[in-house]
């Protein structure tokens, strides 16, 4: 139960209130998630307090950093572990996977009209380029890789694509069939 496992989590950080500057709590690498410890990291920083939660390659630290560091600036700059810049392009993956998939049981009507969507492309579940990019953009896993938020999106489609996810439309097709001269994507439905 997911209201269950944070309640753990709560209970875990308990010590942290007491960590003085340069202290840190470690916590094992199975169990407790990286994620929900950086948001409770996150609510522990008021005021000038300042909390973090990193990876290392045994553990899961939690550090009291001096009054008044900015974290965000912290996590900007700490060094990304090979494992975790994988995780993060699996998560790109599912978040785009997950778009598509909104995308395709949606109705024509509730696409924004800066989606550029006509009705033969909602019909045919294609896609324009410009659409996956403003709407992705934004997305955590897109908007911090470190080769940036356009690269990562298209490194994501390609890998998409090679997978068998979505299918590139080809500009002859996308003139004739949708009269535009945009970059388009279809979503194979059986595939998400």
């Amino acid at each position: 139960m997911a209201n269950e496992e944070f309640m753990q989590h709560i209970a875990a950080m308990e010590p942290a209130k007491h960590l003085m500057v340069g202290e840190s709590l470690a916590f094992p690498l199975v169990g407790p998630r990286l994620d929900m410890l950086r948001d409770l990291c996150k609510q522990l920083s008021v005021g000038k307090l300042a909390y973090v939660a990193v990876k290392t390659e045994t553990q899961i630290e939690v550090h009291r950093l001096p009054d008044g560091t900015d974290t965000k600036l912290y996590y900007k700059y700490l060094p990304v572990a090979p494992n975790d810049e994988n995780s993060n392009e699996n998560e790109c993956e599912v978040k785009l996977t997950s778009f598509f998939k909104k995308y395709v049981e949606s109705v024509f009507e509730h696409i924004p009209k800066h989606g550029n969507v006509s009705t033969e492309m909602k019909a045919s579940n294609a896609i324009p380029y410009s659409y996956i990019q403003r709407s992705m953009v934004a997305q955590a896993c897109f908007r911090n890789a470190k080769e940036g938020a356009t690269n990562r999106i298209k490194t994501t489609l390609d890998d998409l694509v090679q997978k068998g996810v979505i299918l590139e439309v080809n500009e002859k097709t996308a003139s004739v069939v949708y009269s535009t001269s945009a970059k388009l994507y279809t979503i194979m439905t059986k595939e998400l």
